[in-house]
Formats: structure tokens, sequence, C-alpha cells
């Protein structure tokens, strides 16, 4: 009851903000076509409006898509008579002159990089909202209301909370349209869910795809002990449920992340096998959905979203979803260190690290395709390694008082309830807390095509690289001993600056 009070104080406020379209909302109808792999999808709004697009591509997935080519048999009308629409040069667009209250049409299935956004399969369906719900322009801001057709038997399992519908449906209410297409469902006769508690906040894994799944508590070891490192860190749960979409044997393998959930596809019914993917998409909840650039949320799914932090958003979410797993005790420190290892390892394979930056790889990753980066050089691994570097260097630099852990932490607190950060803010916060010597360091990981100061850092922190292996130098300094000794370890500090510390 405390979460539909707070979600309606929320709706008040963004009713007081997009005045002109205030009170109005629409119900989105999901039903699977079975026969031709397709659904059909029918939108019913309370306000009549002159434009209805589709998104040209979906959050997580940074290339452009267009997901208006999957539409077929499209139709508007406008207080139950048909209302004619006009054909654009915009694939995504359809513009209806007199205006519509309700669209009609079918949509194929359809996959990104990393998740499929319609899949419909004998018994079970699922819709990952981005390339499947197109939306009227002008009520993008209002609530919105998804209702999906129910087998039989078996469950609907989405994260946004239920509200009541007629027999033989399913009824979920977002506040708008991001957090609509941002709250992937799965309906089907065999799907198998498993919840588990976090300082009373339930968590769920929803299995589904390719049976049988067998016992699903497995997966709490791999996916719990994270959730609780999180929590140290950041201060706070964000959400009211959690829910791992597990899809089993089914491509496109990996996962994407949403807000209040995450979809995995697993190749293995092992959890261990998928320990570091379930951590990394888990962390993502925290950093890119909560933490995140500006054009990141609010959405405008016409165009690219331009940002040169991708490295952090994808590359240091991996290097924490390596940290947690190693404060949960899930790994060992060597074990950590050789993870490390290997990616500079690999990173140092690549000529293209001598050509692109940190910082061009994520800008420009829509030049390319794969959502992984531009020119070769991967914002995943580059950034992992600079997160590495970028904790060592604020933890030499403040004596162990601070390390990355701070940095995020006050990212959280500037972004959680507001806007994403400016680009320029997480090198200011790594000054902020680990002194002037991050700057050139910062600039030499992200903006630079220099070799990272890995090694230089390593040696500061007591520890050596050689043969590809790092391990404890032991002719480290007292000072350096102790530092290399506390990381990764959680710090955050009680003081904000250098000048504070000293």
């Amino acid at each position: 009851m405390r979460y539909y009070v707070e979600m309606l104080s929320r709706v008040a406020l963004a009713v007081l903000i997009v005045a002109p379209c205030a009170g109005y909302s629409s119900d989105y109808w999901v039903e699977p076509l079975e026969a031709t792999k397709r659904a059909k999808v029918t939108i019913e709004s309370d306000a009549v409006y002159t434009e209805f697009r589709m998104p040209a591509w979906a959050p997580g997935d940074y290339q452009i898509f267009a997901y208006g080519k999957q539409i077929k048999a499209i139709r508007f009308s406008k207080d139950g008579e048909a209302a004619a629409h006009v054909v654009t040069p915009d694939v995504n667009l359809w513009q209806i002159p007199n205006g519509a209250d309700r669209v009609e049409y079918v949509v194929g299935e359809s996959a990104g990089n990393f998740s499929p956004n319609l899949r419909v399969a004998p018994g079970e369906f699922f819709v990952n909202g981005g390339g499947v719900l197109g939306w009227f322009v002008g009520d993008e801001r209002n609530p919105q209301k998804l209702i999906a057709k129910l087998y039989s038997t078996g469950p609907a399992v989405c994260s946004l909370p239920t509200v009541p519908v007629e027999d033989g449906w399913a009824a979920f209410q977002a506040i708008d349209y991001d957090e609509l297409i941002d709250s992937p469902l799965v309906v089907g006769r065999d799907v198998k869910v498993f919840e588990y508690d976090v300082l009373g906040v339930p968590h769920k894994i929803a299995a589904y795809g390719n049976g049988p799944f067998g016992d699903l508590s497995g997966w709490e070891g791999v996916t719990k002990p994270v959730v609780e490192e999180a929590v140290k860190l950041y201060g706070d749960i964000p959400y009211k449920q959690f829910i791992f979409f597990c899809e089993f044997g089914r491509r496109p393998f990996g996962g994407l992340e949403h807000k209040n959930s995450t979809r995995l596809g697993l190749w293995s019914k092992n959890p261990q096998q998928a320990a570091g993917l379930a951590a990394h998409e888990y962390v993502h909840t925290y950093n890119v959905k909560r933490v995140r650039s500006k054009v990141l949320g609010p959405f405008d799914y016409s165009k690219q979203a331009d940002t040169g932090a991708l490295w952090w958003l994808e590359g240091v979410t991996d290097y924490y979803a390596s940290v947690f797993r190693y404060r949960a005790g899930m790994t060992t420190k060597e074990n950590l260190l050789n993870g490390f290892a290997r990616s500079h390892v690999s990173l140092m394979r690549n000529p293209a690290r001598f050509k692109v930056t940190a910082d061009e790889s994520s800008m420009r990753v829509w030049e390319s395709r794969g959502s992984n980066g531009f020119g070769g050089l991967s914002y995943y691994q580059k950034g992992h390694l600079a997160g590495v570097c970028l904790d060592l260097a604020i933890r030499i630099g403040s004596d162990g008082k601070s390390s990355l852990d701070d940095v995020m932490r006050q990212l959280y607190e500037e972004c959680k309830d507001g806007p994403g950060f400016e680009e320029g803010r997480i090198r200011e916060l790594c000054v902020q807390f680990g002194g002037d010597t991050l700057g050139p360091i910062y600039d030499r990981c992200i903006h630079s095509a220099e070799e990272l100061p890995l090694d230089e850092l390593l040696h500061k922190a007591g520890y050596m690289r050689e043969k590809g292996v790092i391990s404890v130098d032991p002719d480290a300094s007292l000072k350096a001993a102790k530092i290399g000794a506390n990381w990764p370890n959680l710090t955050l500090s009680s003081t904000k600056t250098a000048a504070d510390r000293n």
C-alpha cells in the first residue's frame, strides 16, 4: 500500500509538470499470436493525439534498430471510428491528421544485441517494450498500463505493481512510458518463480525457456550476496521488488539491464556459470539505471543518445561486479587479480588502444554494430581496467581513506532522484576524493590513447605484474602494502575533499 501511495505522489508531480496532457493515460493490451510468432498490440488512450511513434532504439542497447519496421496492419481510430494516417519517410513515425485515441497493430519477433524484444513460443511469450510498444507523441510522461493475455495456467511476471483487470488478463501500472518499456514481462504455462528477501524486499528468479528448470534455490546463492554488497555501498534498495528473468537455452545469450529487473540469456542451468553475468546486470540497477548520463533518462527514443561515459556505465559496472563478488566471499583475491591481469593482457594485444580513447569508444558506439564500442576498442574492457586504475589511484592519493566507492556513492546520491550527471562530473569527484594527482591519471585513462598506468599504480599499492600475473610485491613499502591489502575493500569517506582530509 505504501508503494501505491508513493506512486500516486510521483504521478501527481508529473501531472503538474506536463500540464497540457494532465490527467490522461493509456492502456496497452498485448496478446500473443502463436501461429505466426507475432503479437497483437492495442493501445487505448484517454486523449486524442496526432502522431504515433515506435522507438528507434532501446535503453541499454546503443544501436539504431528502427523498430517501426516490425509493425504490420496498423489501424488508428477516434471515438470508435476509423482514423486515416499518413505514411512518413521516418519508418518509426505515423501521422494522424484528424487525431486518434486508439491504435491497433501486429508486431513481429525481434531482438537487440542482448535480449529479445518479443519472443512467442508455445505456451509462453516474453515482451521487452522497446521493440514492441509504441507511444502517442505527447502521452509519454503520463501513466501507462500494461495488460497481458494470460494462459489458462501459469503466471504473468513483471516488476511493475499489479492492478485489477478483467478475467483472463494480467495488468501492471507504469508511471510513464519510460517505465513501461523498461519493465519486461513474461507469461507462460511453465514459468517458474523462486523468491527470497533482502531487507524485506522481494527478489525473484523467473525461469522460462527450455525447461525443466529444476531447483532454483541455487540462484539465490549467486545473486543475493551481490545484492547485499550493493546495499552496503549505496545505502539503500531503490525498488519495491527486483526480478531476474532467466531465459534458459535461447539466444541471444548475455543480459540486458532494466531499472527493477534484468533479462539473462543463459546457456547453462548451473548458477555458478552465470554468477559474473548476473552480478554485472544487477549492478546496473544502480549504475546506469540510477547513476547515468543526463541523456539516458528521460529518453528521446527517436534518435541516438550520445554519451562519452559508457566506459563508466558498462566497464566500471563490470569492475564492481567482480569487486562485489570478492567482498561477498564468492571469489578469492587471487582470482580477482588474475581476472584483472587477463583483461589487461587482452587489451595489450589490441592495437586499437593506441587509436581510440575510452571516451571516443563510448561516444561513437552508434557508428558500430554490437553495442560494444567503436573502432575496435571495447568500452567494457577499457572501462573495466580504468575502474581498476581509478580505484587504486584514489586509494593511493588519499592514503587509503577514500576509493572509487566514494565516487560511486556520491554520484548515486546526486542522480537517484533527479537528472543524470554531466559528462565531467566523474572526473571532478575522482579529484575530490583522491586529490589533484587524479586529474592527469583520469585524463590518461579516459581521454588519451596512451597505455594505462596500471603497473605504476600497482607498484604504489604494493603489487607487481609479471608475465601477466598480479602478485604482492615483497619489496613494497609498509604504506604501499597497507593500501594494497585493503584494496578493494569498502571505503566510504566521512569527508568530501582532499582539503577536508588535511
